[in-house]
């Protein structure tokens, strides 16, 4: 992987307190689907809620392909060379076991745990053991907003903050205490996130930056920063808003963004495909998108830095990722 193949997906999360006094109200949900849950159809479910079913990163030749139950949550999520997530949901249709395989094999299964409607805490086995790799804390502030992510065990943790109107302005990951990425993000446009079209799945769970997906409105730029390890920063992209270019769906929801890299000097456009958003389904057909110069194999996805890897410490990910990109 080389330095600009890290510009893809991107990342944002949290700042605040841990609810580790909530701990002993923890409570699992229970990952089974009632029968009676399993008689609603697909015909059940509103006629005009839009769907994402495909992200494509078409500078680098990556995309997210969703699948929906008939209660129309998401319940496989598939990333391209990198693994599928099989969710389960409990009968109130909140996010109860993740697990994912590649290929053939099961890497990890993920439970959750809530407090009210919030995730507080996750724990990711090995495999389908149980041993733990991982457990990880979330805190949200008064309005509800994820402001912190953290583990303990495997001591690293992000910290965000919002702009007014409740979308992620800015956000710092850490590891061993040393800060590793910073993200500053612009938002001059009112498009939805196109995150919110996925229902069950409220937050990018495999991710250092799990909130983006309950941000409000997709970012029209992004400055990200990595620190090498003498702490000195070194800015991989920075995506100039005012050269953004948009096409706009049904329901406000983007079919395309194309982003403008001052750094690069190139053009890294993202493209969208809907389900179920009103008359007709979206199908994205965008002729917004300029060509890229720069090749694939050069351009790396910071988000691709998983929380979890049974094969590999966030510590060796994030030193071997790092030490690729600053050359």
């Amino acid at each position: 992987m080389g330095k600009n193949y890290l510009k893809l997906i991107s990342s944002f999360l949290l700042s605040a307190l841990l609810m580790i006094g909530c701990q002993k109200d923890l409570k699992e949900t229970n990952p089974e689907v009632s029968p009676e849950a399993n008689l609603q159809t697909a015909k059940e479910q509103p006629k005009n809620e839009c769907r994402l079913t495909k992200m494509s990163f078409g500078s680098v030749g990556k995309e997210y392909n969703y699948h929906y139950n008939n209660q129309g949550l998401a319940d496989e999520w598939d990333i391209t060379d990198y693994g599928l997530f099989k969710q389960e949901y409990d009968a109130s249709g909140k996010l109860a076991k993740s697990r994912w395989y590649i290929g053939n094999d099961l890497q990890v299964t993920i439970h959750f745990f809530y407090e009210g409607k919030k995730v507080i805490k996750e724990i990711w086995y090995n495999g389908n053991t149980t041993e733990i790799g991982d457990e990880i804390f979330y805190t949200y502030n008064a309005k509800g907003q994820m402001v912190r992510m953290e583990s303990f065990m495997n001591d690293y943790y992000t910290v965000m903050s919002y702009t007014p109107q409740g979308n992620n302005s800015s956000w710092d990951f850490f590891v061993g205490g040393y800060p590793y990425y910073s993200g500053v993000l612009t938002y001059t446009q009112p498009y939805k996130n196109p995150y919110l079209a996925v229902p069950g799945i409220e937050h990018g769970f495999p991710y250092v930056n799990p909130q983006y997906n309950s941000n409000k409105w997709w970012a029209t730029g992004e400055k990200l920063t990595i620190y090498d390890e003498n702490g000195d920063p070194f800015v991989l992209y920075d995506y100039d808003p005012s050269q953004t270019i948009w096409q706009g769906g049904f329901q406000n929801y983007p079919l395309s963004t194309n982003y403008f890299d001052l750094v690069a000097n190139d053009w890294y456009p993202f493209t969208f495909e809907y389900e179920n958003c009103g008359p007709g389904n979206v199908n994205n057909n965008s002729q917004t998108a300029k060509s890229s110069s720069v090749a694939s194999s050069k351009k790396i996805n910071p988000m691709m830095l998983m929380k979890y890897n049974p094969s590999k410490s966030i510590n060796e990910q994030a030193r071997d990722l790092r030490r690729q990109l600053i050359k």
